[in-house]
């Protein structure tokens, strides 16, 4: 080993124990911050908030139990990463910081929300969704163990593609609580605001083979159509196909997958998806 490589191995590590760090006070302040809203009360709860402007689209209130799913997959991340004798690697590399972003938003949406900052609630959603997005779904195409994709890869596609839900459902929220979208264009910004979500659901698979970002997205396509069915017929009806066309999606990529064995590259990377080969 080089002398430069022996004086930059003391700054590596470092960067790599301020990441960890970063992503566990992240996944502890995002857990937190709800806990402490329902202990000590304060502000408007999330089901307050919205009510002020759920008029153009809604979604069953069954479908946020997925936070239950979504906490437990970033516990995992956050002690995976906590965990002594877990390596660096290329993909915990390239999501750290995006991570650090996207989770830390989730308990500031929490407390923006809790004292009505509207736009505020947009901006951080928003950013914390392109902010994951953008970077979890071109990381399937990087060298990964099982492990990675199980407590790192996943859990991180699943929140990316909830976040792409509520900043949907949160950006038509507050632009009917301002009066920019009213009782006559409501059909018209909920169905626009289905067809951007089924459209986003379906990219991820097919483009990305990102299947837990289109399962949470299909998820909440289901509850608006349980929600918005004897509402606004039409535009459940569009929820539901979408729905279920991101789920055929979905199998055809696990089929697809599951049909040719692996095959190893010059320097015994896993080939797992076509693109792998150009």
């Amino acid at each position: 080993m080089t002398n430069s490589a022996f004086a930059s191995a003391p700054r590596v590590r470092a960067r790599s124990f301020v990441l960890k760090a970063a992503v566990v006070g992240a996944v502890a302040f995002a857990i937190g911050v709800p806990i402490a809203q329902g202990l000590m009360s304060f502000g408007l709860s999330p089901a307050a908030f919205a009510s002020d402007g759920n008029q153009t689209l809604r979604a069953a209130p069954y479908a946020f139990s997925i936070w239950g799913v979504i906490y437990a997959a970033l516990v995992a991340y956050g002690a995976y990463q906590a965990w002594p004798r877990t390596p660096n690697s290329a993909l915990m590399g390239a999501v750290g910081w995006p991570a650090v972003v996207a989770i830390a938003a989730c308990g500031l949406w929490i407390l923006a929300s809790a004292f009505d900052q509207r736009i505020a609630t947009v901006i951080i959603i928003m950013l914390a969704a392109v902010t994951l997005a953008r970077t979890v779904l071109p990381a399937t195409t990087l060298a990964f163990s099982i492990r990675e994709r199980i407590v790192v890869l996943w859990p991180l596609q699943l929140l990316a593609g909830w976040l792409t839900v509520a900043s949907a459902i949160n950006l038509l929220l507050v632009l009917t609580g301002y009066g920019v979208i009213t009782e006559g264009s409501a059909p018209l910004a909920a169905g626009l605001g289905v067809l951007v979500l089924l459209g986003v659901g379906v990219w991820g698979v097919v483009r990305f083979s990102a299947l837990a970002f289109a399962v949470p997205i299909a998820w909440g396509l289901a509850a608006v159509y349980v929600a918005e069915y004897a509402h606004r017929p039409f535009v459940a009806l569009i929820a539901a196909a979408g729905a279920l066309l991101i789920v055929f999606a979905g199998v055809a990529l696990i089929v697809r997958l599951s049909a040719p064995s692996p095959s190893l590259s010059s320097n015994g990377r896993v080939l797992l998806f076509p693109r792998d080969l150009k």
